[in-house]
Formats: structure tokens, C-alpha cells, sequence
């Protein structure tokens, strides 16, 4: 047991933090900018503790924000801490069958609730294996950004089959399954490894932020790494995606070695909406979108779904960072700008046999915008899948690409050589075997592209 606690807070835009603590000042920070945590560390003396937290914002900020920022005035808030005299060491074991009475040993597990609420800054929760229901893991959950907290499961045997709900931020999540229902990610600050979401009712893993929130504290910097969504389909048969970094999210949300695959729309979606104003720019590097627009046991029934990656919406530019991808076979286009007329930069990707275009960028409709997009070294075929459609790219700089074109003989063109065919039609031999009796259909034949790929 130990009386040390962390308080940190944050606001919409710039100001001055003071904090009382059982009324008597305990600190004071100036110049706290919009989204970045005020944080202090004090000793809770009595069992209950009263903080008192005092927010100026500063004089002539611009708030800048979207929907629902308020009128700039002083804020103050008052929360009670109530300190728990249990002995939890830093791993806390967890089951399905656990008890808020337990000790957190392998022996005598906690529930996941209780963990939660008892883990310290710099701790790890220890999934055993078992079917876990919904879960939230409020704000108020955070670690920090020296002591991340860690929710860590026994890889391939824990599985949640209701939402998981990630408000939090500075945490690790790692070898956890959501089958039946979403991974949504509301925090900041957070890392997730091998995780496996699938048949939800909407899009599988989602970072997002509510309504009526400031931008400052948009979901921002949240990397998710080595992860699978697959078969995901809501009710309409128009809007579940395997990933999506969409509608208010801030910078710095990445995805590494991830595979999107028998989505009912798209593999990727980046969309933005107008009234919120230009999201952060998103990375995805090293990953895969293949048949997207159907699911496993669903055809496709619309021509105007499933993109591999679709990398923006309704016109506004954003600055998005796509390197090292592969988009196969998807029911739509492999890589859309979706009307987002930003720098992107695209570079070292391939795309194979989708429906109608493997690259749709068009031409910017605003005479002073950004420059169009930087195109490094894509490539672009067709071998299986005819289309009506050659590619369409407008960049400002465009540097050995191998795109599908019209020539001016009316025939198709794209540079391709033996070599880079050879390897291509070797890919698509892997991915038209896909062994439908794996827990994960196509994750091992994916896995295997993306070695061809490196």
C-alpha cells in the first residue's frame, strides 16, 4: 500500500492550473497549452481527500475549436479521492471468474473492473484466459507519460464479446480478442499490439472522439501495431470497416503491420466530416487491405463500398502518410483520396486487382490549397480483375510510379517489368488459396504477403 497519487488534468485550450488539496494550495503551472496534461504528484494523508482543481484560461487565446467549445471563462471542478488500504502488487492477475475480494495473486484474481480501478501508474493487468464481457476504461483510469499502465492477455485465449470502450490515455493493450462487438478508442497517449477484432456490428477497431468536444482533446498519438480486423457488417451493409481513424481525431494516430480483410465496406477509413474541421494527419505503414466489401459469408451488394484505403472525406485536406501497403482484390477502389484534395504523401505501395480503380486521386477543385500529394515508387496491376477504369493520380510530384494509364493508342500502359510481374502474380497465387478453417481466415496466407513485400 502506498499513500503516493498522481492528479493530472488537461483543458481545451491554453490557461493556468491551480490545485487545492484539501483546501490548501498544492501547486500551480502556468502556460499549460490546449490537450497537454498538467500533472502532480502528492501523498493522500487522510482515507478521503478533496481536490479542488482552478482553470484560467489565457488572455486573448484562440480557442479555435469545433462544435460545442464553449465561451472562454474559468472552470472549476471538485473531485473526492477515496484512498483503499488493499495490498496490490504492481501485476495484478485477473480471471473471468475473479472477485473484488481477491488479492490480485494468480491464486485469488481480481475482476477486471476492480483492477482497473486499483492499478497503479507503471502496473500490468494480467488477463487469464476466459470470454470477458463489455468494458470502459475511463479518463480517470489514465497512467501517465512516464508510467504507462498495461492490460496484457494470454495471447490467443482472451477474448471480449462485448465493446471495449478505451476513453483512457498511457496505456498498452496487448494479445486481447473482440469478437461480436468493437474496439473503440476515445484516450490519447495509447499503444495497442495483436489485437484481433472481428464480426462486430459496426467497424471493428475505430479511433474516434464524442461530439462536442474541443480538438485539443481529440483522440490523438494512439499506435496500433501487428493487428488483425476481419468480417465485420452492421445492419445496413454500408458502414463497417475493419480500422478506422475518423471523425475528430487529433495527430499522430498510426498504424503499423496491420491487415484488414472481408470488411463489409471498407479496409481503412479516414473519413471527415465538415462541420468538425480538418482531423490529424494519420500514418499507415506496412499493412494490408485485401477483399474488402464483402465478409467472410456476405457478397457484396452495392459497386459503391469497399475501398482498401480511403484516406479522407468531404473535400478537406489533410496530410496523410501511406507508405509500404498492399490493396488486393477489394470490392471498390485499393487507394481513394475520397475527395481529400491534401499533401499526401504515397509511397511504396502496390495495388492489385480491385474493382473498379487501384488509385483515385483527383485533381484539387481550390486554386490556392495545398499541394497535391507526393507519389513515390506505387505500382499498380492488373492481372485477374478487368475494369473499365484506368488510375488517376494528381500529385505535385510524381516519382517512378507504375500506374495503370490510357496510351495514346488507346491501349494500357504501366511500365511493368518481368521482374516486379513475377513477383506480383507469386502474391496472388498466396491470397487466392486462403484456408477458411484457420481461426483467423487469412491472417497466415496475409502474413505471407507481407514478407513478399519487405
Amino acid at each position: 500500500m502506498s499513500d503516493d497519487y498522481d492528479f493530472q488534468a488537461r483543458a481545451n485550450y491554453d490557461g493556468n492550473f491551480t490545485l487545492f488539496q484539501n483546501g490548501k494550495r498544492l501547486a500551480e503551472k502556468q502556460d499549460v497549452k490546449a490537450g497537454d496534461f498538467f500533472h502532480i504528484k502528492t501523498k493522500l494523508e487522510n482515507d478521503e481527500t478533496e481536490f479542488r482543481l482552478h482553470f484560467t484560461p489565457s488572455l486573448g487565446d484562440n480557442i479555435g475549436d469545433n462544435i460545442g467549445a464553449n465561451i472562454k471563462q474559468e472552470q472549476e471542478k471538485t473531485l473526492t479521492v477515496i484512498k483503499s488500504h488493499s495490498v496490490l502488487p504492481q501485476e495484478i492477475y485477473v480471471a473471468v471468474n475473479g472477485s473484488s475480494n481477491g488479492d490480485g495473486s494468480i491464486e485469488k484474481p481480481l475482476d477486471l473492473d476492480t483492477a482497473i480501478q486499483h492499478i497503479p501508474p507503471g502496473g500490468t493487468i494480467l488477463l487469464q484466459p476466459g470470454n470477458y464481457p463489455a468494458v470502459t476504461l475511463l479518463s480517470e483510469n489514465s497512467g501517465t507519460e512516464k508510467a504507462n499502465k498495461k492490460l496484457k492477455g494470454v495471447t490467443g485465449k482472451v477474448r471480449f464479446v462485448g465493446e471495449v470502450l478505451h476513453q483512457a490515455s498511457f496505456w498498452q493493450i496487448e494479445d486481447i480478442e473482440v469478437a461480436g462487438a468493437s474496439l473503440i478508442v476515445h484516450g490519447s497517449h495509447n499503444e495497442f499490439k495483436r489485437i484481433i477484432t472481428h464480426s462486430a456490428p459496426d467497424t471493428g477497431f475505430q479511433i474516434t472522439s464524442p461530439e462536442g468536444i474541443g480538438r485539443a482533446l481529440w483522440a490523438s498519438h494512439n499506435i496500433v501495431k501487428d493487428s488483425i480486423s476481419f468480417n465485420n457488417m452492421d445492419k445496413s451493409q454500408i458502414n463497417a470497416d475493419g480500422f478506422a481513424a475518423k471523425m475528430r481525431i487529433g495527430d499522430g494516430n498510426t498504424f503499423i503491420r496491420c491487415i484488414s480483410h472481408h470488411n463489409i465496406d471498407d479496409g481503412w477509413d479516414l473519413f471527415n466530416k465538415v462541420e468538425d474541421g480538418p482531423n490529424g494527419s494519420v500514418t499507415i505503414l506496412d499493412s494490408i487491405a485485401f477483399m474488402n466489401g464483402q465478409t467472410l459469408n456476405v457478397k457484396s451488394k452495392s459497386a459503391s463500398i469497399g475501398n482498401g484505403f480511403k484516406l479522407g472525406g468531404e473535400g478537406i485536406p489533410v496530410a496523410h502518410v501511406v507508405k509500404n501497403n498492399l490493396a488486393l482484390r477489394n470490392n471498390m477502389d485499393g487507394f481513394t483520396d475520397n475527395f481529400n484534395p491534401g499533401t499526401l504523401i504515397m509511397e511504396n505501395n502496390v495495388a492489385i486487382d480491385n474493382k473498379r480503380f487501384n488509385y483515385l486521386f483527383r485533381k484539387s477543385p481550390y486554386e490556392n490549397g495545398p499541394p497535391q500529394g507526393i507519389f513515390i515508387n506505387n505500382r499498380s496491376f492488373r492481372f485477374h480483375q478487368p475494369s473499365a477504369y484506368f488510375d488517376i493520380v494528381n500529385g505535385s510530384r510524381l516519382d517512378n510510379n507504375q500506374f495503370i494509364i490510357a496510351l495514346s493508342d488507346g491501349t494500357i500502359g504501366s511500365n511493368l517489368t518481368e521482374t516486379s510481374t513475377t513477383e506480383l502474380l507469386t502474391k496472388l497465387r498466396v491470397l487466392s488459396e486462403i484456408d477458411f478453417t484457420q481461426p483467423t481466415p487469412g491472417l497466415k496466407e496475409a502474413q505471407e504477403i507481407q514478407k513478399l513485400t519487405q
